[in-house]
């Protein structure tokens, strides 16, 4: 039995009360039966979206897809949506239905949806509604369209990116047929947007499980399709099964942190790109910046990608003047970020050894800023140094000196340091 919170089970029970049916529905059927808490709790029902807002009268409603047979309604402070059956008019763009239609029928609703797994519903009177075999392929592990899998990814190509997505998170395989429409469709791909894409991306790249799904994504050239937005470039891979193998599995022994995978999956496509790639541009380069600005990622992610991008092939010393100049270009965030991705792709790399200097470090107040130093530019100014160039060099000067001596870090020692330079 699924145990369903107290505030879906009032919104159940009052579409029951008014003679609808009402079901939980999708991804939240699917998280019970596997053991996992659900994040959202969707309700399907019977009710058209009018008579969902009078069954509810007394609830703050918002129509926020009507035309689509959505109502969220207000209970406890928190939003649930309702959704009347439907059936899905034609598509034309690969994305969305040109108009929906509704149904009295539970099975008609659930046949439009993508996969069997997200294809069950659920109440208290009825029980499990799963005309798809969705439980079965639960046991079995499996990712399976409902229905003709081409016709489903014809709908939607963004399926194609959910399918992967799905089989990483609950470490599933993909049903024959569903794969072989995947190789079939894959094409579609380029009339989904970057940033929709980008979302199923970062899924899939965050699983507990990612490596053969980042396997895939290669071997049937998906990820080609994905990285032509840029319209630069294609990777092509003599020994793809050694390159797709190694990517897939370092991502996956990485910290699940956005910006350390997305490190080590882009540097395992600069390096195809640069040694062996079939570059369609000479003219442009491939730089963090330009593929995941093209992908529509947010600024911090992209910055954080570039640090760390910038110490991928570079070997960090293990002496503690060696990381507190690092310190000073990367916060420390992104220090312990870069250990951590250090530790996932180097073998010998030995983390304990800077995580016991980075303590050091903290635990001393050892300085590596310049604004951590005990003088200033204002300090400056009253010894006569005016020029704000001169400034910058000597505070420069002085960080460096005390990055080697901690101990000269007072007012009186960096004084006479800079009377001495002078």
């Amino acid at each position: 039995m699924i145990i369903i919170p107290k505030r879906i089970k009032l919104c159940l029970e009052r579409l029951n009360n008014a003679g609808f049916e009402a079901f939980v529905v999708g991804g939240c059927v699917r998280d019970s039966i596997i053991g996992r808490c659900p994040n959202d709790w969707d309700v399907c029902t019977s009710a058209l979206p009018h008579e969902t807002k009078l069954v509810f009268k007394e609830y703050k409603t918002i129509d926020i897809g009507m035309e689509h047979g959505t109502v969220v309604i207000l209970v406890e402070d928190e939003s649930i949506e309702i959704t009347t059956y439907r059936v899905d008019g034609e598509y034309k763009d690969n994305r969305r239905p040109e108009k929906v239609e509704f149904t009295s029928k539970i099975e008609e609703d659930l046949s439009r949806r993508d996969f069997t797994i997200n294809a069950m519903a659920y109440n208290y009177e009825k029980g499990l509604i799963d005309f798809f075999n969705g439980r079965k392929d639960i046991n079995e592990g499996v990712v399976r369209c409902v229905g003709n899998p081409n016709k489903r990814f014809s709908e939607d190509a963004l399926r194609i990116m959910r399918a992967l997505r799905f089989a990483a998170q609950l470490n599933y395989t993909i049903e024959e047929n569903t794969l072989e429409a995947i190789n079939q469709s894959k094409e579609l791909l380029r009339n989904i947007s970057s940033e929709r894409i980008m979302m199923e991306l970062n899924k899939l790249i965050m699983a507990e499980n990612p490596k053969e799904m980042i396997k895939l994504l290669f071997e049937i050239d998906i990820f080609n399709i994905i990285i032509e937005f840029m319209h630069n470039f294609s990777i092509k891979v003599d020994n793809l099964n050694s390159f797709t193998e190694n990517c897939g599995q370092i991502i996956e022994s990485a910290p699940r942190d956005l910006s350390i995978r997305l490190c080590i999956l882009f540097n395992f496509i600069a390096e195809a790109y640069n040694l062996i790639g079939n570059v369609k541009d000479e003219g442009k380069n491939l730089t963090v910046e330009s593929f995941f600005r093209t992908l529509r990622y947010d600024k911090t992610t992209i910055r954080e990608v570039g640090i760390l991008s910038r110490y991928f092939n570079v070997e960090i010393g293990c002496e503690k003047t060696e990381i507190k100049r690092i310190l000073n270009s990367i916060d420390l965030d992104m220090f312990k970020k870069l250990i951590l991705m250090k530790e996932a792709t180097e073998k010998k790399f030995n983390k304990d050894r800077y995580i016991k200097l980075l303590s050091s470090i903290e635990e001393n107040g050892e300085c590596y800023r310049i604004k951590d130093l005990k003088i200033n530019g204002r300090d400056l100014i009253l010894l006569g140094i005016k020029d704000g160039k001169e400034i910058g060099e000597t505070l420069n000067t002085m960080l460096e000196l005390v990055i080697e001596k901690p101990e000269i870090n007072n007012r009186e020692r960096l004084f006479q340091e800079i009377k001495n330079i002078n």
